[in-house]
């Protein structure tokens, strides 16, 4: 035994702390060494310490110097000598982490590239201290291990031949396509001989031996302390004498020197020359094309014909698809699920490009194996329901199961695969006028009982490919009217897919003017239409939404809908969805209130002109709630404007001085200092001023705050509503003088309601109600609709006339002396004084003309200007629904009247939809002018 060193004298446990053992790192070792496998043996590396301590023997002195068995004996002498967790001085080394670090520095080359990184990146290994050389060991580890990794997962390329990557050192810097040396000159068995170059010795053995190149020096001889030193022994020459001579190369004919060995002259001069070599040219097509050309028409010839060939079949021999098609015609078992495995691989791309036209025998053969199929369920079924017990299928029953859904999945996607695909669209086509016996096949296979998953998605495929025949064509009146029976089932069913697919077929025959199925929809099928709806699938509400839209073309389906016993929870379940994928924006907090600004308006030398009904409710009220009354009805508070004491009084005086003796409650006036006291208590913004008059002139005493109303306020606070129809300044009001007046006035009439002032304009100031009407204009303030001579349209008349009626408006909160809100549901005030009301709060005032609305904006926007999804198809349906002429389908879609007005506001692109609802919702009343009281917000809101 030789001397032991230090893995041998004292033998330790390995280090084994850098190592995290987690899944992942199990896996990344097992993917290295499949690789290695792959690759070949894997030559396994250890320090030169352990190489040198180890047992393995050299070459034999006698062997043959050629590359491959040096290569050989080099790769088998290290195999057993490590393993996939190489060390460094029993430091074991993390290999996916050493991995990840170098690949995250851009690789093996990219490191190496830079002096001094591979010692960098060992220290964060923890190796022992005094190792010096610690980077160019580690930079080995990496080349041994995952230089071949790297090459193939990170940069995606071949790995170099192991010769080129683990049978070399890790010099330099290149990887990716590194070939393998060449010349064999520095690897050859005399360089790893002991003998050392550059002293004149030669080897042992009687190879020949290099005059240069590096070689493995011989370990020097164990010396001892004072003892002289040990000269290495020097092999003994035997001569030239049992030698063989070494080949030699000649050059016509005659010898020359080799060119290796400085002293081989005299040895090879007495050696017979070599014979010279013969030259022997070979035919090549650039060469001899001729010959070439000869033997391809010999080939050619004797091919055989293609008289017996399938038309179509390609004349140098069967592609992929043929031989797949060829193979589903050939019933042989075997080559049936090689022809539907390639066929299914094929057809699942859109352009798959097989087209029954060009391969006819196809259909044929996958509607007979769908044949087969079915008739193997149905016999399957026969039999377990004589043999109850048999819960097991047969092997061969689920084999031809599973080739009848191949079958079926193909003809699915050359059908139904991309339906705006011509040949998809022929092929549905010819599947049907080509193929009798695909339809009855079809429906035989609907008809299966659903007993397990594979059945379903067999009856799934089949519906799907009736629906690709529907669209492309039309079957026959009794197979249609079996598949919609079969459809209605469905619908009713809990399968998705069947209900999504049955609705699409039911909008197909719509399509197609099938009136006879939609008018006799079986009860339940609405309802459930319904509940689905509320499930928010986008998907199934778009094709049940569909549905619906077909279905209330018909009068019995709107009927249905809208007076059925759900009817008011079907209408609001649409409206709901016409907020379906919408998100809302609530309006910005403005943390600054703007108060609109309120101009200046002139002080009135007339009394105010009340109505005739409000003058008589203030008229029995006592003082002083009859002038706190009288002045909130004529006036408003405008911080802008101002009014005399003066013009105040007396206005005043001439509206009740008639009154004090008569009328429904005779009382006097108040005196001119108590009315000015009131003047605060009617508006708390009002105060008395006193302005001091110019050089010469009196001072003027007014009252700050309020300005003369447009339109008088009720003792209900409501305000009324003025008619602005333009009349002549003097004269008789008809029509022709309208037309012929050079001067106009407004009418000015006030009214409480939309229903009064309605009915005031259509009787005193047009001819709607005359039956006699020819022309009819319109003279509306500001008006250009239907100018001079007017319409003989009464409904249009009708129609346009209600757009010109004001809503009915409340005033805004009043506030009393001491801060309280005052109510505004009292509808006339007490017999005592009742709170002082009411100067409008600016606040109030100015929000309620400028409240930004709360908008909706779809969350995925379609990319497109087109109007497209659930709450575009929900508006469609209740566009159908509005037209309903019953009265109390009518009554039931007014009910959402004011929700539609909600969302016009909110959805801009529903707006045209919307108001196209409501327009039909007030048509289908039969009075027109009952419409005008549905616009009139009640007393109460």
């Amino acid at each position: 035994m030789g001397p032991k060193n230090q893995y041998t004298a004292h033998p330790r446990e390995f280090d084994e702390s850098d190592i995290d053992r987690t899944p992942e790192y199990e896996d990344f070792i097992k993917t290295i060494s499949a690789l290695h496998e792959r690759r070949g043996p894997r030559p396994r590396y250890l320090p030169l310490a352990a190489v040198l301590a180890s047992s393995v023997a050299l070459p034999p002195a006698g062997a043959p110097a050629n590359s491959s068995a040096l290569s050989a004996w080099r790769y088998n002498s290290v195999t057993a000598l490590t393993n996939l967790e190489p060390d460094i001085q029993r430091k074991k080394v993390d290999l996916r982490k050493l991995y990840k670090t170098v690949t995250d520095l851009g690789g093996y080359t990219a490191v190496s590239g830079k002096i001094g990184l591979w010692k960098e990146l060992a220290v964060e290994f923890n190796p022992p201290q005094h190792n010096t050389n610690i980077g160019f060991v580690l930079k080995t580890i990496y080349w041994k291990n995952l230089a071949a990794y790297e090459c193939e997962h990170h940069w995606k390329v071949e790995a170099p031949r192991p010769e080129a990557v683990e049978m070399q050192t890790a010099a330099g810097t290149d990887l990716v396509g590194r070939k393998a040396p060449e010349t064999v000159e520095a690897s050859s068995p005399a360089l790893l001989t002991r003998g050392r170059s550059g002293t004149g010795e030669t080897s042992t053995s009687g190879a020949a031996q290099p005059s240069s190149g590096r070689t493995l020096r011989e370990a020097p001889p164990k010396r001892q302390f004072f003892q002289p030193d040990v000269s290495t022994p020097k092999p003994r020459s035997t001569g030239a004498m049992n030698q063989s001579p070494a080949p030699q190369a000649t050059v016509n004919g005659k010898g020359t020197p080799n060119a290796m060995h400085g002293s081989s002259g005299a040895l090879h001069s007495n050696n017979p020359p070599l014979p010279p070599l013969r030259v022997i040219a070979v035919p090549t097509p650039y060469s001899k094309p001729q010959a070439f050309a000869q033997k391809a028409a010999h080939r050619n010839a004797n091919r055989p014909t293609l008289q017996n060939l399938p038309p179509g079949y390609p004349a140098d021999g069967p592609s992929p698809l043929w031989r797949a098609i060829m193979g589903i015609a050939s019933r042989i078992p075997s080559e049936v699920e090689y022809g539907l495995t390639n066929l299914l691989h094929r057809t699942t791309y859109a352009g798959h490009g097989v087209s029954l036209l060009d391969y006819p025998e196809l259909g044929d053969d996958l509607v007979a194996i769908l044949k087969d199929c079915v008739s193997a369920v149905i016999a399957q079924t026969r039999d377990q329901a004589l043999n109850p017990g048999s819960v097991f299928e047969p092997k061969k029953w689920r084999e031809q199961i599973d080739v009848g859904l191949y079958a079926v999945d193909i003809l699915r996607n050359i059908t139904c695969h991309d339906p705006t695909s011509r040949t998809n669209q022929t092929n549905s086509r010819k599947l049907h006028d080509k193929y009798p016996k695909a339809v009855p096949t079809l429906l035989k296979a609907l008809k299966l009982a659903p007993e397990n998953d594979g059945i379903i998605s067999l009856k799934v495929g089949c519906l799907e490919i009736m629906e690709s025949i529907l669209r492309a064509t039309s079957i026959e009146e009794e197979q249609e009217a079996t598949l919609v029976d079969l459809i209605w089932g469905w619908i009713r069913g809990k399968d998705r897919v069947l209900i999504m697919t049955s609705l699409r077929i039911m909008v197909q025959l719509s399509l197609k003017e099938k009136t006879t199925y939609f008018r006799t929809i079986p009860p339940g099928v609405m309802t459930q239409i319904h509940n689905l709806i509320m499930l928010g699938d986008e998907e199934l509400n778009i094709e049940c939404l569909d549905f619906l839209y077909h279905a209330t073309l018909y009068e019995e389906n709107m009927i249905e809908l809208t007076e059925g016993e759900f009817a008011a929870a079907h209408i609001a379940q649409l409206v709901r969805l016409l907020s379906f994928g919408q998100a809302r924006i609530p309006p910005p907090v403005s943390t600054v209130v703007s108060v609109p600004t309120k101009h200046k308006r002139p002080v009135p030398v007339v009394t105010p002109d009340l109505p005739q009904d409000l003058l008589e409710d203030i008229l029995k009220l006592p003082e002083p709630q009859r002038a706190v009354w009288w002045m909130r009805g004529c006036f408003e508070a405008n911080p802008e404007s101002e009014i005399t004491q003066l013009a105040l009084w007396q206005a005043y005086q001439r509206q009740f001085t008639v009154y004090i003796n008569s009328g429904v409650r005779p009382q006097p006036l108040l005196n001119a200092n108590d009315f000015i006291k009131n003047v605060a208590t009617a508006f708390v913004s009002a105060r008395p001023q006193m302005i001091a008059g110019d050089a010469g002139q009196p001072n003027r005493f007014v009252i700050n705050g309020i300005v003369p109303r447009e339109e008088p306020m009720g003792l209900d606070y409501n305000v009324y509503l003025r008619c602005d129809w333009l009349l002549p300044e003097a004269g008789p009001s008809t029509s022709a003088d309208v037309m012929n007046a050079t001067k106009l006035k407004a009418c000015g009439r006030f009214f409480g309601n939309v229903k009064a002032l309605f009915d005031h304009v259509r009787d005193k100031h047009t001819a709607l109600t005359s039956p006699t009407m020819k022309d009819q204009a319109c003279m509306w303030k500001h008006c250009t609709r239907f100018p001079a001579p007017g319409t003989s349209d009464r409904g249009a008349f009708y129609k346009h006339l209600m757009c010109h009626m004001p809503v009915k408006r409340k005033e805004p909160g009043i506030r009393t002396t001491n801060g309280a809100s005052s109510t505004t549901n009292t509808a006339k005030p007490s017999s005592s004084l009742p709170p002082a009301k009411k100067a409008p709060d600016t606040v109030a005032a100015s929000s309620a003309h400028s409240i930004p609305w709360t908008t909706e904006v779809p969350i995925k926007p379609s990319g497109t200007n087109e109007l497209i999804g659930v709450a575009y198809m929900a508006a469609h349906v209740l566009k159908n629904l509005s037209k309903v002429a019953t009265p109390l389908g009518a009554s039931n879609m007014a009910m959402i009247r004011q929700d539609l007005f909600t969302k016009m506001a909110m959805n801009e692109s529903l707006r045209q939809l919307l108001t196209d609802i409501l327009a039909n919702i007030y048509d289908a009343r039969q009075n027109p002018a009952d419409n005008v009281q549905m616009m009139a917000i009640d007393d109460d809101d």
